[in-house]
């Protein structure tokens, strides 16, 4: 296991994903990578699900052209550390972040860099 897959949720040992103002059919999509990824076998390391509401969650996915969704993150991780990837437009100017994804959601990307961003135990 890598050092970016640190303690899931004790439960069924997923990490649990808490979308901010995205798009429904980021949503279906989202649905559908939570759900390939948790009954997949072989090496996945890394299971996801979305978090219910009032559920806390490993991680936010925010809408980053939504100031409403990235203030509501960052009330949520004043309360607790919890990591963001930012769901972007091309053009959005990224600081050289890797927690950025930039539209059109690709599964295969999105799952990428889930994979690879810290989580907190």
């Amino acid at each position: 296991m890598s050092s970016n897959a640190e303690h899931a949720d004790s439960v069924n040992d997923l990490i649990t994903i808490q979308p901010v103002g995205l798009e429904d059919n980021e949503l279906r999509m989202l649905k559908s990578l939570c759900t390939i990824s948790s009954i997949a076998k072989g090496s996945r390391n890394r299971k996801y699900a979305l978090a219910g509401p009032g559920q806390g969650s490993h991680i936010f996915l925010v809408d980053a052209r939504k100031a409403d969704a990235y203030t509501r993150w960052r009330i949520a991780n004043n309360v607790e550390n919890v990591p963001a990837l930012l769901i972007a437009d091309p053009g959005f100017e990224s600081n050289g972040s890797d927690k950025v994804a930039l539209r059109p959601l690709i599964p295969s990307r999105l799952l990428a860099l889930l994979d690879n961003l810290p989580v907190a135990a």
